[in-house]
């Protein structure tokens, strides 16, 4: 294992954005509109982690070699899914890093804070034609209709909902 899991900080803020952008690009190119991808530049994105990590939102990051190439991020749910107090906000991992357990740390991490902090059971969006799906179903999600999606992807990115059950229910 040459990648390492561990709390994002402040200056990882542009290895986020990058990740992000790209990662966007790689898995969203071509079933999402092109408006809606290009809008999220480095920049913006930038920006974005900056303020979420000042403002203490809960990330971490998976790094190879010094180099940002993975995030995740959890806590309250943003928005309104009945009986579903976490949300699994974001998890986002480079194509060149899928299939190497980085994926999977990041999750158990996630699931370990939103236990810790009482969380459970929590939801996290997806696009159904993510093959991401399966891994959401391997790790005991269970899709469910979406109460609400995010404003800034009603229908273009995320269509459905998984909900997670605390560990051993």
């Amino acid at each position: 294992m040459s990648w390492i899991l561990r709390q994002a900080r402040l200056e990882d803020a542009p290895g986020l954005a990058r990740v992000h952008v790209q990662s966007w690009e790689e898995t969203y190119r071509g079933w999402v509109p092109d408006s809606v991808i290009d809008k999220h530049t480095f920049d913006s994105r930038t920006a974005m982690w900056q303020k979420a990590i000042r403002s203490g939102q809960w990330v971490w990051l998976v790094e190879e070699d010094d180099v940002v190439v993975g995030f995740v991020t959890a806590g309250p749910a943003q928005k309104n899914q009945p009986g579903h107090p976490g949300q699994l906000h974001a998890i986002y991992l480079l194509k060149s890093m899928q299939g190497q357990g980085a994926g999977q740390a990041m999750f158990d991490e996630a699931r370990a804070y939103l236990e810790s902090e009482g969380l459970t059971p929590f939801f996290c969006y997806f696009h159904p034609d993510n093959p991401v799906a399966g891994f959401y179903q391997r790790n005991g999600g269970i899709r469910i209709d979406a109460a609400e999606l995010a404003d800034d992807n009603p229908g273009d990115v995320c269509e459905g909902c998984f909900s997670f059950p605390p560990v051993g229910h």
